[in-house]
């Protein structure tokens, strides 16, 4: 698998894991390798260690108290795979939330539920212009920031509205 992190500067840190030998029963199958565009051998053979992974990711998610993803669900699975091979206090605190969760747990309620209304139509477009989903961790997790981001700094969301405004009036 490869597993990504981008902070609120849009700094991206990623890692292809070589799987576990524990993993070898969980759900890995040729639709997700097709998705993902990473094979089984692929993996094994330029695959970071699942533990060292677990314990780079504790070490830069100190003092984070959560993360948005795409799919919390199936990202929270994996998560708890590479926190079994790397106990640390860091988990503990962690929580993975959806985009409306993240949202709120950032700005507080209304400032949050006050963003989504304003600007939801034209964050989605700005992120689908600026960041297409291409279905590996990386990219798609400076998609996500940049969304939160959008959602949270106005000064950044009317830069790349205006950017993204422009580039597309110079293509027409």
């Amino acid at each position: 698998m490869e597993v990504a992190f981008c902070d609120d500067g849009l700094n991206v840190s990623k890692w292809l894991v070589r799987p576990h030998e524990r993993w070898a029963g969980l759900n890995w199958n040729d639709e997700a390798q097709a998705i993902h565009g990473l094979s089984q051998a692929y993996l094994q053979a330029e695959g970071v260690p699942a533990e060292q992974v677990a314990a780079e990711i504790a070490d830069r998610l100190k003092g984070i108290r959560f993360v948005w993803s795409d799919n919390p669900a199936y990202d929270a699975h994996w998560l708890g795979h590479l926190v079994a091979l790397h106990p640390s206090p860091v988990w503990s605190g962690l929580s993975v939330y959806h985009e409306a969760g993240a949202l709120t747990e950032a700005l507080g309620e209304a400032t949050a539920a006050a963003a989504w209304a304003l600007r939801k139509d034209d964050v989605v477009e700005l992120v689908r212009a600026t960041f297409p989903h291409v279905h590996r961790a990386g990219p798609d997790s400076l998609s996500l920031a940049s969304r939160f981001r959008l959602f949270a700094d106005e000064v950044y969301f009317e830069e790349l509205k205006g950017f993204v405004t422009g580039w597309i009036s110079g293509r027409l």
